[in-house]
């Protein structure tokens, strides 16, 4: 199990774990979306990630930036929720991440 640094937008950073940064932010999903504030009073619905190694992301530091496209879960009498992308960041070496991947969702 690896443990990765989350650079939090709403709070201070806070660790993530898993067999890889792919698992890891899989297994943080609900908090990482709880931090960037995604979907509404109903939920959300993922519908991709992805991430690639950045250098500098914060603070000098290089490490993922992960793009997260979701949308707030149909709410009654209204239309889905509008399609957006939010952005993450968790601090990896640059050997964690080959190009561009994308995470799987189950």
């Amino acid at each position: 199990m690896k443990t990765y640094m989350y650079h939090a937008k709403s709070t201070g950073d806070f660790p993530i774990e898993g067999e890889d940064l792919a698992s890891a932010v899989k297994n943080n999903l609900a908090s990482i979306a709880k931090d960037l504030r995604i979907g509404n009073l109903f939920g959300y619905k993922v519908l991709d990630i992805y991430m690639e190694y950045t250098d500098n992301i914060v603070d000098g530091q290089g490490g993922a930036h992960l793009v997260i496209r979701a949308k707030g879960i149909k709410l009654p009498n209204a239309s889905d929720g509008k399609e957006k992308e939010y952005t993450a960041y968790v601090y990896c070496d640059p050997s964690e991440i080959n190009g561009k991947q994308i995470i799987e969702l189950n």
